[in-house]
């Protein structure tokens, strides 16, 4: 095998099937994976993706028509939304999840039924299940009022408590399901990295960061940075680290610990 045929296979374009059947497209199914794929990766606080032709083209090897083509049917169906902004002014992306799971749910739910018309009395058990099954997820859908912080906080995955974590100690105005979802996508990478730390190391971390005069602005990768510093320094007898400061030493910008007065 050659070297660089070994390379390319490296770099597969990820597509489920189910995907293309449900969407009825192949060059849709193909580019709304790619946006999938980008869409915890954009720096855009709403999710919006650049990406030119070529671009996608380059990675995906979907011609100019392709791409047009698949772009018509995805705003149509509603799974990909499209603005164009910037300068010079380009399309940008973004991908509507929860209506490609309302299209995909469909189309299972359809190759469902078509099961249950070749084998009568199994579909008739397997489709009363599964009813039931979807009217207890709606209900609980239904009952489950709590506002978007509280649901973050008690979700059943630790890096979403985190991001949960996050905006409480920093007063993030989470007040519905959109901004919620785009939060999380946006912090996931840096959510995931701080799993091994308790709640009280990251409570105390994003206290100390606070504190810190340098840092006007930092994000939930700021304190992934500081924590192991925090975090050993706490596992020690003596005063706590309260905040760091910034010096410089021989042209170079570094930071040290400011520990607390006893």
């Amino acid at each position: 095998m050659s070297k660089i045929f070994s390379e390319l296979l490296k770099r597969p374009v990820a597509v489920h099937p189910t995907i293309i059947k449900a969407f009825g497209s192949v060059n849709l199914g193909i580019m709304w994976s790619q946006l999938y794929y980008w869409s915890d990766k954009t720096r855009n606080k709403e999710g919006w993706i650049h990406k030119t032709m070529k671009e996608m083209y380059n990675e995906t090897g979907l011609s100019r028509r392709e791409q047009e083509t698949a772009r018509r049917i995805g705003t149509k169906l509603g799974v990909i939304e499209t603005k164009r902004m910037g300068n010079p002014c380009t399309v940008n992306f973004r991908v509507n999840f929860d209506k490609a799971a309302e299209i995909i749910d469909k189309y299972l739910d359809q190759q469902q039924n078509e099961t249950n018309n070749i084998k009568l009395d199994l579909g008739k058990k397997v489709s009363e299940a599964a009813r039931k099954t979807m009217d207890n997820v709606n209900n609980k859908k239904e009952i489950d009022n709590r506002p978007p912080l509280e649901k973050m906080l008690t979700d059943k995955q630790r890096h979403i408590q985190i991001i949960g974590i996050w905006a409480r100690e920093t007063g993030m105005k989470i007040d519905s399901k959109e901004i919620m979802q785009s939060f999380i996508r946006r912090n996931l990478k840096a959510a995931s990295l701080l799993k091994g730390y308790s709640e009280d190391d990251i409570v105390e971390t994003i206290k100390v960061v606070k504190q810190t005069d340098y840092i006007k602005k930092f994000t939930l990768e700021t304190v992934g940075k500081f924590i192991d510093e925090v975090v050993k320094n706490h596992k020690k007898e003596g005063p706590r680290i309260i905040r760091f400061e910034a010096f410089e030493k021989n042209g170079m910008r570094y930071s040290r610990p400011i520990y607390e007065k006893i």
